[in-house]
């Protein structure tokens, strides 16, 4: 179940994607429940029909991302698993790195769908991960909106989905 600031922000993303946008970046404070609410859109994008992958910088937060998904009944397989058994997999996840880096990653296996946790952190792998997709909507998740180098988060976001402020999600427990 989703808090009314997530369903708000699910919400708003669904309705990029209608409106013609095709790779929002929804921007939400760490421990706002980003990892959560990513999950509840890839439920509602798998039960239609769509492949999704999901990217995270790192095998560390894979590990972290894998066990949050599958404790939302979003099955997932990583990247070895759908490599091996690549039919009926849906749910792929994977680092950006490994998508970057590998000609075609899963062979024969395209995603309607890419989402990207922490979408701040790899912008050049980011990058090339997500284009060698074309078609493939993004949705992208960060705290920060912002990187240190300066350079724009344009190239993977075509829109900003602004979350709760962290005064609004202290004043509300």
């Amino acid at each position: 179940m989703l808090r009314p600031y997530q369903l708000e922000l699910k919400q708003a993303v669904f309705a990029a994607w209608r409106a013609g946008y095709r790779r929002p970046l929804a921007q939400s404070p760490t421990g706002s429940g980003k990892t959560v609410l990513a999950a509840s859109i890839a439920l509602e994008l798998l039960m239609a029909g769509y492949r999704v992958l999901y990217l995270v910088p790192s095998i560390e937060i894979l590990n972290q991302t894998r066990i949050k998904l599958q404790g939302r009944q979003l099955r997932v397989s990583t990247y070895d698993q759908a490599r091996k058994q690549i039919h009926g997999r849906r749910c792929v996840l994977g680092t950006t790195q490994t998508f970057a880096r590998r000609g075609d990653p899963i062979p024969g296996w395209t995603p309607d769908y890419i989402f990207v946790d922490e979408a701040h952190l790899m912008l050049d792998h980011l990058t090339r991960a997500v284009t060698r997709y074309p078609n493939a909507r993004v949705l992208s998740l960060t705290a920060t909106p912002e990187r240190f180098d300066g350079k724009p988060l344009t190239t993977i976001a075509d829109i900003i989905l602004p979350g709760p402020p962290i005064h609004a999600l202290i004043e509300r427990g």
